[in-house]
């Protein structure tokens, strides 16, 4: 720390606060920290998502039937892991996955269209 820095510190430290003050910074103080322990520390803002568009469909090669979004994360760190599981959950096979896309509010609805 430089002279200065210390300086500045010492005059911050030493100048006059009122009771008011005081007792309105100890209550901010604790209102942050009773926030932290109700919300794990987390950020109430929403994590940026990412999402892809999906395509699914029966028969070898694949013969498309369904277009779906899947929203990529923790589960499914791969736009190809969640698009398998998001065909599998419609009862076909994963065809193959498009375009990447942000979605802040997850998956537009409906999530899957008809493409027969």
């Amino acid at each position: 720390m430089s002279d200065n820095s210390f300086d500045a510190l010492s005059k911050l430290a030493a100048r006059s606060v009122t009771r008011r003050q005081t007792l309105g910074g100890l209550a901010a103080m604790l209102g942050g920290a009773f926030l932290a322990s109700v919300t794990g520390g987390r950020a109430f803002a929403a994590a940026p998502q990412t999402c892809v568009t999906c395509t699914c469909g029966v028969g070898n090669p694949c013969n498309a039937r369904l277009e779906c979004c899947a929203v990529l994360g923790k589960q499914f760190p791969t736009a190809q892991d969640a698009c398998s599981n998001k065909c599998s959950e419609h009862g076909f096979k994963f065809c193959g996955s498009g375009s990447e896309f942000h979605c802040p509010r997850g998956c537009p609805s409906p999530a899957c269209t008809s493409l027969r």
